[in-house]
């Protein structure tokens, strides 16, 4: 089935329903496989919105649905866009007000078309902005402020480009942050509030091989370096996060990274981490700390949580979170003929997913010290991606790190003294008494607010007593709360 289409009747079809316990609600929208695309953005104290594409009369063009659905899981307004048939969704950002969406043409041609979509929260009205570009942009990440997104894309050479998408002014340009001869390998944004423009935070190498770590600021139109670190020993930032002070300022900057070869630098799985880092940028003091302890074990950096302890007379902390995993392989034959045209059993591994080994919790203060670690070791099922299941919040003035497996979720709880409760489980909620799951894919396990958490994805659904077809296929959202 083409993937970027729903059927009509499924699309229309979304089903709520509410479970007994622990006051969880389940949206099911009916798919055929995992490739028809539903995606959900997570919007906090303003709910969710779940956006998936139906049929349209025009074979070149996709109408995109917007579902938005409040905190309690009440749909607050549907709004939709037709866009052109080549354009894919590549994710999406909230901000305060508004949220923000990409999407680009496939990577099959050697120019590319962005369009973004702003969509106001408060009143639901949805502002579009197209542009064609003349060299194939591969996506990377999108970073959102009020009235502006800033999308990172690398081209057919690595190079990461950010592009600014101004919405006051409708325009899309490209923004330039390195010399001509450096390749930027990795690129993080975020708000600058002072300004009210961006941080552009960039890793890059030359034709030589020498590492730059820039903190770019981009305001009035305008890129400034206000950061420039130089680091060899071929060690490379793969991801970057700031701290920052009580007065605005980027004190320190933590992150991941990678050390070897520089080919080896993108894996399976994305790029690879080697270890983590913490860089004090009044000081220029580099901490690094090696975690690759196995040639099969990998890392994959998710975030900062800024973290305020309950006692007054202690600073605040800031938790790196993360996860490793192991890849899994399949090994598969199939026949292959040699010189002579003689038969021959050819064996090779498959990749086919991952295992999640434990999530990590790094906990520095602003100024880059690490002062403890925190994991929850997991025994996830094999997941198709590399990133599904896991997530760490903090809820009220604890640390809660979780996991998703197939139907149920398993988490525990640490305080600011590092005390760990025991893991607990917690069960999804059923649309029929009877239903049994036998598979899940591609499911999140998202922080929403409170002690309440989403998880999204898709699920096979065995229920033998119901008549007629007594197997379905959902794309389902539901809503826990940890007690």
């Amino acid at each position: 089935m083409n993937r970027y289409f729903l059927s009509i009747t499924s699309a229309l079809l979304l089903i709520c329903s509410i479970a007994s316990a622990q006051n969880n609600l389940r949206l099911e929208i009916p798919v055929a496989d995992d490739d028809e695309p539903v995606e959900v953005l997570n919007c906090n104290n303003y709910g969710f919105i779940i956006v998936y594409a139906t049929n349209y009369s025009s074979k070149d063009s996709i109408l995109w649905n917007f579902h938005h659905y409040d905190p309690n899981m009440e749909l607050v307004r549907t709004t939709d866009i037709i866009l052109p048939s080549n354009l894919i969704y590549n994710g999406s950002k909230a901000t305060e007000s508004s949220s923000f969406f990409l999407f680009s043409s496939d990577k099959r041609k050697n120019s590319t078309d962005i369009a973004t979509i702003k969509y106001n929260i408060l009143s639901g009205n949805l502002t579009l902005m197209q542009k064609h570009f003349s060299q194939q942009l591969n996506y990377s990440a999108l970073y959102p402020s009020k009235n502006v997104a800033a999308a990172a894309f690398s081209d057919k050479y690595g190079s990461m480009k950010i592009l600014l998408c101004d919405f006051p002014s409708s325009s899309m340009s490209e923004i330039t942050t390195t010399n001509t001869d450096e390749i930027v390998y990795a690129v993080n944004i975020c708000s600058n509030n002072i300004t009210g423009g961006f941080y552009i935070f960039t890793s890059s190498i030359t034709n030589k091989s020498d590492a730059t770590f820039r903190i770019i600021d981009y305001s009035d139109y305008r890129c400034t370096t206000l950061y420039n670190f130089s680091y060899g020993d071929s060690v490379y930032f793969t991801s970057m996060a700031p701290i920052f002070s009580d007065n605005g300022k980027i004190k320190t900057i933590l992150g991941s990274y990678y050390k070897g070869n520089l080919k080896h630098l993108k894996s399976d799985f994305g790029t690879t981490a080697t270890g983590i880092f913490s860089l004090n940028i009044e000081n220029d003091y580099l901490s690094t700390i090696n975690l690759k302890t196995a040639n099969d074990i990998y890392f994959n950096w998710k975030d900062i949580i800024k973290y305020n302890s309950p006692d007054s007379s202690m600073s605040t902390s800031y938790v790196l979170t993360g996860e490793a995993f192991t890849p899994y392989y399949k090994t598969v034959s199939d026949i292959d003929y040699d010189f002579y045209g003689r038969p021959y059993t050819r064996y090779y591994n498959v990749l086919t997913g991952c295992k999640t080994i434990y999530i990590n919790n790094f906990v520095f203060n602003i100024s880059g010290k690490l002062l403890h670690v925190n994991n929850m070791k997991v025994e996830s099922s094999i997941s198709s991606s590399v990133n599904p299941t896991t997530n760490t919040a903090v809820m009220f003035d604890a640390i809660v790190n979780s996991f998703f497996t197939l139907d149920h979720v398993e988490y525990n709880i640490s305080d600011f003294s590092h005390r760990k409760s025991k893991t607990q489980t917690l069960y999804t909620a059923k649309k029929h008494k009877k239903d049994y799951i036998i598979e899940a894919k591609n499911c999140v396990l998202d922080y929403f607010y409170g002690n309440t958490f989403i998880i999204y994805g898709y699920q096979t659904i065995k229920n033998n007593s119901l008549q007629g077809n007594t197997k379905r296929r959902v794309f389902f959202l539901q809503k826990i709360i940890l007690q």
